[in-house]
């Protein structure tokens, strides 16, 4: 089949180039792809019919959420399970079981060797998992509006019992090894009742013709509290078993714990570090497939600037107490820094791992004091002593911390085009303005959860890209808010151009007044023009601008993005405002210096922004992260939700027949669940890996196929190609045929 018939066949979602039942059953689940997205979410997840009490078994993909009381309707579930991949890439379905009258017990499932012709492909590269739930009555920003149980957990099979009129599902999963031959496969799983009955699924696999490479082109950093929960000391095998956990999942965590690094003051006044502990722990990671290492000896990463430079953690070496204060104070952190990290980077150099590894500075929101006092003396000496380590920050973009980072990873709600690539190719953000003004502002202030930099109200008019205002309070048309210029001469002005953003209720006003005086304003009548973000006024002389930004309607308003109230007011803001004369240069297109070039972009997200990881999020938005990472030439993802126990409080479950797991207030602070005697992983990260392999589909269509029409379709129209299953499934296959061809 040549590259166009597949085109018309699996680019645009229409239909299908694959064969069987596997698409006349996806096209029956899915909707159509020019759907919106809500409404593609909100077919997938109403029940599927009126629960009746008919007894069924049956299929549904991977981007199905089961509740346990909403089951399908018989009629809409597959008969067998249809899976594809390519060598050396996992990929999952759902078998699903609903109780008719009477309970449906299981007492085991098994599944039989996969068989195409002569070639065979074990079962041992087969996983079932009993998907266990969590009970969300808070909902994340952009939940489906649902509160109750969530499937998510993923729980090793044991004997269950369906209660009547509800559903369960098993996850299934093959794992296509290296030296598979690609075709289809045939085998079936079987159900085996209590009574001695037995029933059986059939599972039909099509292997790709193409390699998946042994580690994953996406950079992923998940963090996590393992010490939170379980003890390092005498547990330290499950630690182990979840750090080779998140390498079958294709996806990195940091791997560090309390005690892996620890610095020691010697007899004769050096420095010394033990971390045999830590290199233990990066070993097992890379053998486990790790693409990133976070190699920060803080329990997270997070401050491991601090961790490595705080002198009072050396312990004496004959004591093995921290020294005395006298002492500390008289020890040097560049020695304590050079300890550390000079061994630890010709470690990695040797291994070529470098490019793996990162060191987090920042993820807290700061000032430019901050800065200027804390960490910028802290990046300096990190550069100084040892080069070869990349340092990563979360802090929003901005002139001041641009050129001292290897990775950027702003989040992700805050992505812009052209602020990125800047920072990419080392173009400073900053730049000249041509009407110098002093700025205030009636309130001004940074927003946790998003910005991770306290913008000063004169960010919004500093010549930059990618910096902003944004008030400390919401506004209201009782209380507007606003940004004040006063020109240090009177200029004459025709025209504006500034980049407003607001809150997702879409109820955010703002006008423009202007004085003459400098005291007294008056409203200005603005015309659009050019692109959306530019206007026009009459041309006058002014001594100052006030721009003043109000809400009519505090109530919140349900939109697709945003379908429960936040948890705090959100606020609104400008960025990059810009005065316009006649015969001037738009200031966006004045020369800017040069500056040292990121090596990676990613962004982070806090289950804020779409896509998100959240475990009441839509089903497809874990799988997304990649393909948006992707389209926005990133190379990775950061979160900070691995397995934060210790933050959340969330309680080790010692029962090993729950079915319910605990989690935190929207379920979205933890991928992995603390089980009694492992760490479980989850559906959301099953379908991150999946997300995480689609990456590499696409970086290898990059390669082989630069031109073809789908990655177009992707950059011209991003995720509006692949945000519903009906898209984004054809379009992976469409991506297999054409690599494996």
């Amino acid at each position: 089949m040549d590259e166009r018939s597949m085109g018309r066949s699996g680019w645009d979602g229409s239909r299908s180039s694959a064969t069987g039942l596997r698409w006349l059953f996806a096209l029956a689940l899915l909707v159509t792809p020019t759907a919106a997205f809500a409404d593609d979410y909100e077919w997938l997840h109403r029940p599927f019919s009126d629960r009746s009490n008919e007894r069924a078994i049956g299929t549904v993909s991977s981007l199905v959420d089961v509740f346990p009381d909403k089951p399908p309707a018989a009629a809409d579930l597959a008969p067998e399970l249809t899976l594809s991949a390519a060598r050396n890439e996992s990929e999952s379905g759902q078998v699903v079981l609903i109780a008719g009258d009477e309970p449906l017990s299981i007492n085991d499932v098994t599944v039989s060797d996969l068989r195409g012709g002569q070639r065979v492909l074990s079962s041992e590269h087969l996983e079932v998992r009993l998907v266990g739930y969590v009970d969300i009555q808070n909902p994340s920003w952009r939940s489906i509006g649902r509160r109750g149980l969530y499937p998510d957990p993923l729980m090793r099979f044991r004997p269950f019992t369906c209660p009547p009129g509800q559903a369960r599902s098993l996850w299934v999963t093959v794992s296509v090894p290296e030296d598979a031959s690609a075709g289809m496969y045939r085998g079936a799983l079987t159900l085996h009742h209590d009574d001695g009955g037995e029933e059986q699924v059939p599972i039909v696999v099509r292997v790709f013709n193409f390699t998946l490479p042994e580690a994953p082109q996406f950079h992923t950093s998940y963090w996590s509290h393992f010490s939170g929960t379980y003890d390092v000391e005498s547990e330290g095998d499950i630690l182990d078993e979840m750090i080779r956990m998140f390498g079958s999942y294709r996806v990195s965590t940091s791997v560090a714990q309390p005690g892996d690094v620890k610095f020691y003051y010697e007899a004769d006044g050096s420095i010394t570090c033990d971390w045999d502990a830590m290199r233990r722990r990066l070993e097992l990671a890379v053998e486990s497939g790790f693409r990133t290492l976070n190699v920060g000896p803080g329990v997270q990463g997070v401050h491991g600037d601090a961790a490595i430079q705080n002198t009072r953690r050396v312990l004496d070496r004959e004591t093995g107490e921290p020294v005395s204060s006298e002492v500390a104070a008289s020890l040097s952190a560049d020695d304590m820094v050079a300890a550390y990290l000079v061994p630890l980077a010709d470690w990695l150099e040797e291994r070529d791992l470098l490019d793996r590894a990162y060191i987090q500075i920042r993820d807290e929101e700061m000032n430019q004091q901050a800065w200027f006092t804390e960490f910028q003396p802290y990046v300096e000496r990190m550069r100084r002593v040892e080069p070869r380590i990349a340092l990563l920050s979360v802090l929003g973009l901005h002139p001041i911390t641009q050129g001292w980072f290897d990775i950027y990873a702003p989040h992700t709600g805050f992505h812009n085009k052209e602020a990125y690539e800047m920072v990419r190719t080392g173009v400073s953000l900053r730049g000249e303005k041509n009407f110098p003004a002093d700025v205030t502002a009636s309130s001004t202030g940074g927003w946790s959860n998003a910005s991770f930099y306290k913008y000063d109200p004169n960010d919004a008019y500093d010549g930059s890209h990618y910096t902003k205002w944004i008030p400390a309070t919401a506004p209201t048309s009782d209380e507007p808010q606003w940004l004040e210029f006063q020109f240090e001469e009177p200029v004459e002005l025709d025209g504006m151009a500034l980049t407003p953003y607001g809150s997702p209720d879409q109820d955010v006003q703002w006008y423009l007044e202007g004085s003459q005086d400098g005291e007294t304003f008056e409203p200005i009548n603005l015309r659009v023009r050019g692109d959306s973000h530019e206007y026009a006024f009459d041309r006058n002389t002014w001594k100052a601008m006030r721009i003043t930004w109000t809400r009519g309607d505090r109530a919140f308003v349900s939109t697709a993005h945003q379908y429960v109230p936040p948890p705090e007011p959100l606020t609104a803001g400008l960025r990059q405002v810009e005065f316009l004369g006649e015969g001037l240069p738009r200031e966006a297109t004045l020369p800017r210096d040069s500056i040292r070039p990121a090596k990676m972009m990613w962004e982070y997200n806090v289950d804020a922004d779409f896509p998100g990881a959240a475990a009441d999020n839509r089903p497809i938005e874990a799988r997304l992260v990649a393909w948006q990472s992707w389209i926005r030439g990133l190379q990775g993802y950061l979160n900070y939700g691995g397995g934060q126990w210790a933050l959340t409080r969330t309680e080790r479950v010692v029962d090993p027949d729950t079915w319910v797991y605990p989690t935190s207030t929207n379920g979205s602070a933890a991928i992995v669940y603390a089980g009694p005697d492992e760490v479980l992983p989850s559906i959301r990260l099953a379908r991150l890996r999946d997300g995480v392999d689609d990456y590499d589909y696409l970086v290898l269509m990059k390669e082989r196929w630069p031109n073809h029409r789908l990655l177009a379709e992707l950059r011209q129209r991003g995720l509006e190609v692949c945000r519903t299953p009906g898209t984004l499934i054809p379009n992976r296959e469409l991506m297999g045929n054409t690599l494996g061809r």
